[in-house]
Protein backbone atom coordinates (compact mmCIF):
# COMPACT_ATOMS: atom_id res chain seq x y z
CA UNK A 1 0.00 0.00 0.00
CA UNK A 2 1.61 3.60 -0.79
CA UNK A 3 0.22 6.79 0.32
CA UNK A 4 0.73 9.80 -1.32
CA UNK A 5 -0.60 12.99 0.55
CA UNK A 6 0.23 16.19 3.45
CA UNK A 7 1.34 13.61 6.29
CA UNK A 8 0.82 16.39 8.83
CA UNK A 9 0.67 20.21 8.86
CA UNK A 10 2.30 22.57 11.46
CA UNK A 11 -0.40 24.86 11.44
CA UNK A 12 -3.86 25.44 9.01
CA UNK A 13 -1.73 27.68 6.81
CA UNK A 14 -1.89 25.78 3.02
CA UNK A 15 0.22 28.20 1.72
CA UNK A 16 3.60 26.83 2.32
CA UNK A 17 3.26 22.92 2.05
CA UNK A 18 6.00 21.90 -0.14
CA UNK A 19 8.21 20.37 2.59
CA UNK A 20 5.01 18.85 4.13
CA UNK A 21 4.37 16.30 0.60
CA UNK A 22 5.61 12.86 1.56
CA UNK A 23 5.44 9.75 -0.12
CA UNK A 24 5.49 6.85 2.28
CA UNK A 25 5.54 3.17 1.46
CA UNK A 26 3.84 0.77 3.84
CA UNK A 27 3.17 -2.70 3.34
CA UNK A 28 0.93 -4.74 5.41
CA UNK A 29 0.96 -8.85 5.48
CA UNK A 30 -0.52 -10.75 8.26
CA UNK A 31 0.72 -14.01 9.33
CA UNK A 32 -2.62 -15.16 9.83
CA UNK A 33 -3.29 -14.73 5.94
CA UNK A 34 -0.29 -17.62 5.05
CA UNK A 35 -2.68 -20.69 5.28
CA UNK A 36 -4.81 -18.50 2.92
CA UNK A 37 -2.38 -18.00 0.55
CA UNK A 38 -1.02 -21.44 0.36
CA UNK A 39 -4.45 -22.60 -0.57
CA UNK A 40 -4.73 -19.77 -2.81
CA UNK A 41 -1.30 -21.17 -4.72
CA UNK A 42 -2.37 -24.75 -4.59
CA UNK A 43 -6.05 -23.96 -6.24
CA UNK A 44 -4.12 -22.08 -8.57
CA UNK A 45 -1.55 -24.78 -9.36
CA UNK A 46 -4.85 -27.02 -10.03
CA UNK A 47 -6.51 -24.42 -12.36
CA UNK A 48 -2.94 -24.96 -14.41
CA UNK A 49 -2.94 -28.28 -14.74
CA UNK A 50 -6.76 -28.60 -15.64
CA UNK A 51 -5.83 -26.19 -18.26
CA UNK A 52 -2.50 -28.07 -19.07
CA UNK A 53 -5.14 -31.43 -19.24
CA UNK A 54 -7.40 -29.88 -21.56
CA UNK A 55 -4.16 -28.57 -23.63
CA UNK A 56 -2.86 -32.22 -23.90
CA UNK A 57 -6.61 -33.55 -24.72
CA UNK A 58 -7.02 -31.15 -27.70
CA UNK A 59 -3.53 -31.89 -29.37
CA UNK A 60 -4.19 -36.26 -28.53
CA UNK A 61 -7.63 -35.89 -30.12
CA UNK A 62 -6.54 -34.14 -33.39
CA UNK A 63 -3.28 -36.57 -33.64
CA UNK A 64 -5.80 -39.65 -33.13
CA UNK A 65 -8.44 -37.75 -35.86
CA UNK A 66 -5.68 -36.99 -38.07
CA UNK A 67 -3.86 -40.61 -37.90
CA UNK A 68 -7.81 -42.87 -38.17
CA UNK A 69 -8.55 -40.58 -41.01
CA UNK A 70 -5.33 -41.34 -43.01
CA UNK A 71 -5.43 -44.97 -42.10
CA UNK A 72 -9.40 -44.95 -43.22
CA UNK A 73 -7.83 -43.66 -46.57
CA UNK A 74 -5.36 -45.78 -47.06
CA UNK A 75 -8.02 -48.83 -46.50
CA UNK A 76 -10.28 -47.29 -48.69
CA UNK A 77 -7.57 -46.69 -51.88
CA UNK A 78 -6.77 -50.34 -51.12
CA UNK A 79 -10.12 -51.51 -51.56
CA UNK A 80 -10.63 -49.57 -54.60
CA UNK A 81 -8.15 -50.79 -56.39
CA UNK A 82 -9.34 -54.32 -54.99
CA UNK A 83 -12.76 -53.69 -56.54
CA UNK A 84 -11.84 -51.93 -59.34
CA UNK A 85 -9.54 -55.05 -60.63
CA UNK A 86 -12.51 -57.61 -59.68
CA UNK A 87 -14.72 -55.16 -62.08
CA UNK A 88 -12.13 -55.98 -64.78
CA UNK A 89 -12.20 -59.36 -64.49
CA UNK A 90 -16.09 -59.50 -64.02
CA UNK A 91 -15.99 -57.94 -67.32
CA UNK A 92 -13.17 -59.70 -69.00
CA UNK A 93 -15.27 -63.26 -67.80
CA UNK A 94 -18.68 -61.85 -69.03
CA UNK A 95 -17.35 -60.95 -72.93
CA UNK A 96 -15.91 -64.35 -73.11
CA UNK A 97 -19.10 -65.81 -71.53
CA UNK A 98 -21.32 -63.74 -74.31
CA UNK A 99 -18.32 -65.20 -76.96
CA UNK A 100 -19.46 -68.76 -75.67
CA UNK A 101 -22.51 -67.97 -75.65
CA UNK A 102 -22.60 -67.16 -79.13
CA UNK A 103 -21.26 -69.82 -80.19
CA UNK A 104 -23.57 -72.26 -78.51
CA UNK A 105 -21.21 -73.95 -76.01
CA UNK A 106 -22.80 -72.35 -72.67
CA UNK A 107 -26.77 -71.80 -71.99
CA UNK A 108 -27.98 -68.77 -71.28
CA UNK A 109 -28.18 -68.82 -67.51
CA UNK A 110 -24.58 -69.37 -67.00
CA UNK A 111 -24.71 -66.11 -69.51
CA UNK A 112 -26.74 -64.55 -66.79
CA UNK A 113 -24.53 -65.23 -64.13
CA UNK A 114 -21.76 -63.83 -65.67
CA UNK A 115 -23.91 -60.60 -66.34
CA UNK A 116 -25.14 -60.71 -63.07
CA UNK A 117 -21.50 -61.09 -61.79
CA UNK A 118 -20.41 -58.26 -64.05
CA UNK A 119 -23.30 -55.75 -62.40
CA UNK A 120 -22.06 -56.94 -58.47
CA UNK A 121 -18.16 -56.01 -59.42
CA UNK A 122 -19.62 -52.15 -60.56
CA UNK A 123 -21.91 -51.60 -57.64
CA UNK A 124 -19.19 -52.90 -55.34
CA UNK A 125 -16.28 -50.31 -58.04
CA UNK A 126 -19.12 -47.72 -57.01
CA UNK A 127 -19.60 -48.34 -53.72
CA UNK A 128 -15.83 -48.10 -53.12
CA UNK A 129 -15.21 -45.29 -54.96
CA UNK A 130 -17.82 -43.52 -53.35
CA UNK A 131 -16.10 -44.86 -49.46
CA UNK A 132 -12.79 -43.36 -50.93
CA UNK A 133 -14.14 -40.02 -51.84
CA UNK A 134 -15.61 -40.00 -48.43
CA UNK A 135 -12.07 -40.97 -46.77
CA UNK A 136 -10.83 -38.05 -48.70
CA UNK A 137 -12.93 -35.69 -47.84
CA UNK A 138 -12.62 -36.80 -43.94
CA UNK A 139 -8.56 -36.37 -44.12
CA UNK A 140 -9.12 -32.73 -45.76
CA UNK A 141 -11.13 -32.24 -42.55
CA UNK A 142 -8.50 -33.63 -40.32
CA UNK A 143 -6.25 -31.44 -41.79
CA UNK A 144 -7.81 -28.28 -41.97
CA UNK A 145 -6.72 -26.93 -38.69
CA UNK A 146 -9.49 -26.56 -36.85
CA UNK A 147 -8.11 -27.99 -33.90
CA UNK A 148 -6.16 -25.15 -33.71
CA UNK A 149 -9.16 -22.93 -32.80
CA UNK A 150 -10.02 -25.08 -30.13
CA UNK A 151 -6.48 -24.63 -28.27
CA UNK A 152 -7.38 -20.82 -28.69
CA UNK A 153 -10.05 -21.06 -26.85
CA UNK A 154 -9.09 -22.91 -23.84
Amino acid sequence: MVFLGVLSLGNNDFSNTQQQWQIAPQIEWSLLSYPALLAQRDAQQLLSDAAYSDYKQVVLSAISESELSLQLLIKESAQQGYAKSRYFHANNAFLQAEAMYEEGQIPYLELLDARQDVLTAQENAVDSSISSLLAKVEAYHAFNGRWSYALASL
